[in-house]
């Protein structure tokens, strides 16, 4: 018997299912009972089994919450779910693959229902670099494939796959290319998919404006072609074992940027209070920095030279941003200054004018240093 064939043959059970489904009046239950067709076909073996399925929302280390989705595909070795409640499980973004939208009759006002869904998911996305170790002597690091979301309905709803492909370019023209689903597939009626040129584009780090749409009727092979480019969607994806450190220093979402070292403030006015900086504190660090320089030349300006100094390597790794707007030296110049008199040496001491001691800030993802001179109660809240 041929692997298709099977495949239409479960595709007939569930949908046999389905119908039974739709027996059910509230519609709490008829979510669980498709939720759990789809569930209980793609961990029968259909999976490999590190991947494993479930619902609830997912979280980002930068207080991001995606709304609720109907299937998680999770790594079963590595990952770490929170238990909100008895209904609700919580999944750190590091740990998945991506999620599934599953929709029992998908019209163009549920379709965008599970576009949004996938766009929440997908906008908390932070690339990461993975480093692998080759033998003894080399290390491969790449970065990280955004994770997936897909929609996966039973049937129509008085429309067709082109009136859906169509509605799908409309909500497509409307936002970033990184925030599309990978696919879309109905039951027994066939898939929508990216394509550039004569290429398929299927998964997220391949998908672009560039892209186009294209719907393909595979009728009763759609179960098939589903599942087949669900198993290739989560091989591309990497998970590392959680790591929950990147929890402890929780960051912020600024105009879309990504911007850790935010909190755990104290005010010279009120120490026992925990503050965070302020946002147009950041938008004013973010605008003022043009030009990165080496950890090293940072060091250098901040102490003056120092033979350790020559130790380190620079290069582009090393990188950084420094806010210094009123060009303060560091504290060998503020010492060495031939004409400062005594008390104003005492002076520049006690006041700290100068960018010896700060703090650092990332923003997506990239170190900028802030010098303590800069900061101030006002831009604490």
């Amino acid at each position: 018997m041929e692997i298709k064939n099977i495949f239409n043959l479960i595709s007939q059970k569930m949908m046999a299912e389905f119908n039974i489904s739709a027996e059910f009046n509230h519609s709490g239950v008829k979510g669980d009972y498709r939720e759990d067709a789809l569930k209980k076909f793609l961990e029968n073996g259909k999976l490999p089994k590190q991947y494993k399925l479930g619902n609830g929302e997912i979280i980002s280390s930068y207080s991001q919450t995606s709304k609720q989705t109907d299937l998680i595909v999770y790594d079963n070795n590595k990952s770490i779910i929170f238990q909100a409640s008895e209904s609700i499980q919580i999944y750190p973004i590091e740990t998945i693959y991506g999620v599934i939208e599953i929709k029992s009759k998908l019209s163009k006002q549920k379709l965008n229902e599970g576009l949004e869904n996938i766009k929440s998911l997908k906008e908390m996305h932070s690339p990461s670099i993975i480093s692998k170790k080759l033998g003894t002597s080399s290390t491969i690091s790449y970065g990280n494939t955004p994770p997936f979301g897909v929609i996966f309905a039973y049937d129509l709803d008085g429309n067709s796959l082109n009136s859906l492909e169509a509605n799908l370019r409309e909500w497509c023209s409307k936002h970033p290319a990184s925030v599309w689903p990978n696919m879309i597939c109905i039951l027994n009626k066939g898939l929508i998919l990216f394509k550039e040129g004569f290429k398929d584009r299927l998964h997220s780090n391949e998908i672009s404006d560039k892209c186009t749409t294209i719907s393909l009727n595979f009728q009763e092979d759609s179960l098939f072609e589903f599942t087949s480019r669900l198993i290739s969607l989560c091989s591309a994806r990497k998970v590392e074992v959680f790591d929950i450190n990147q929890y402890s220093d929780t960051g912020m979402i600024v105009d879309g940027l990504r911007v850790k070292g935010v909190r755990g403030w104290r005010s010279i006015k009120n120490p026992n209070k925990q503050l965070c900086l302020k946002k147009e504190f950041i938008r004013k660090i973010y605008s003022e920095c043009k030009q990165k320089i080496s950890n090293k030349e940072l060091l250098i300006k901040r102490f003056g030279m120092n033979p350790i100094f020559d130790q380190l390597d620079q290069n582009s790794n090393g990188l950084v941003y420094l806010f210094n707007p009123e060009n303060y030296d560091g504290i060998a110049d503020a010492l060495s200054t031939p004409t400062q008199s005594c008390e104003s040496l005492i002076e520049t001491l006690q006041n700290g004018k100068n960018i010896a001691n700060g703090f650092f800030l990332y923003i997506n993802e990239v170190p900028y240093y802030v010098p303590h001179i800069y900061l101030t109660d006002e831009d604490l809240e």
